[in-house]
């Protein structure tokens, strides 16, 4: 074998590894590539036999590098190349989210619905802005999913009562039953569950599965933080808050901690941290 075909073979092997571990809810250690090795690796001939499903992997790690304008730049062009890839929206979803690209938010859900997995992504939008519903009727299409007993009916019923603000019954959750952009969502779900009935234990229990993994870095920071500030670490919990809500421009981290500053009447520290304007714009929503 020649040096060239060890070249490739060797970087079929580090791809087929990342692939993997971000398509594994078990694998546990942190991601085998970044986004640098991956951007080596596409300089070898591996594109002629992967295509351009090594986008996806390159978009995958941005987010979990905090990169979410370069994975939304990815998501779109592959998106934009491979409409019918549809599982790949729910990355995209999140790369629009987190670099500011609203405009798109509403085009995922759109391109969505012949996939199994689209009842996530609706949840995410709920997320971003619960007044979408008013244009998507977001919230019937989740009660028609539970009522159709469809496979994580569970868990869409308990995100229907988070987003609601009402006390979710107990939740039981199995990895496994869909795809993995499914399983992170149901994590997620349980999360907020979990929060919601100060059930900080399992919050920890969560938060240290493999699968927490492949959220996107500020999601797992908000998650983080949120635990840290109600378990006696405050200092902590704000410091990575404040990171997820400036840093990465998580919306929800904005909120979250803004909320929690005022609470503890640190006013003149979340004029600091969060631009008092968008605060006022994310509390609206809410207000309603």
């Amino acid at each position: 074998m020649g040096s060239k075909d060890y070249l490739v073979d060797e970087t079929s092997l580090q791809f087929n590894k990342i692939t993997q571990w971000l398509d594994s809810s078990t694998i546990e250690g942190p991601p085998p590539l970044t986004s640098r090795d991956i951007k080596l690796l596409s300089t070898f001939k591996i594109r002629s036999s992967t295509g351009d499903f090594i986008d996806t992997i390159l978009g995958r790690l941005y987010l979990l590098e905090g990169r979410a304008d370069l994975a939304a730049n990815v998501f779109r062009d592959f998106l934009t190349h491979h409409p019918d890839q549809l599982r790949w929206n729910y990355y995209a979803t999140w790369a629009d989210m987190l670099s500011g690209s609203n405009n798109n938010l509403m085009k995922r859900w759109n391109n969505v619905a012949a996939w199994s997995g689209h009842w996530t992504i609706a949840c995410l939008l709920l997320d971003i802005d619960p007044t979408i519903d008013s244009k998507l009727n977001l919230r019937d299409k989740l009660i028609n999913l539970v009522r159709a007993n469809a496979a994580y009916a569970p868990v869409i019923r308990a995100r229907l009562a988070l987003i609601n603000d009402t006390r979710p019954s107990t939740l039981q959750w199995r990895l496994g039953q869909g795809s993995i952009e499914e399983d992170m969502e149901a994590l997620r779900t349980m999360l907020g569950v979990a929060f919601y009935v100060a059930n900080y234990v399992q919050m920890a229990q969560l938060l240290a599965t493999p699968l927490f993994q492949r959220l996107p870095i500020a999601d797992q920071q908000m998650w983080q933080g949120l635990h840290l500030l109600y378990t006696g670490q405050q200092i902590q919990g704000e410091a990575i808050l404040q990171k997820a809500a400036t840093q990465y421009n998580y919306q929800r981290a904005k909120l979250i901690l803004a909320a929690y500053l005022l609470k503890q009447r640190k006013r003149q520290y979340v004029k600091d941290c969060v631009n008092f304007q968008s605060l006022v714009a994310l509390l609206m929503p809410m207000a309603l």
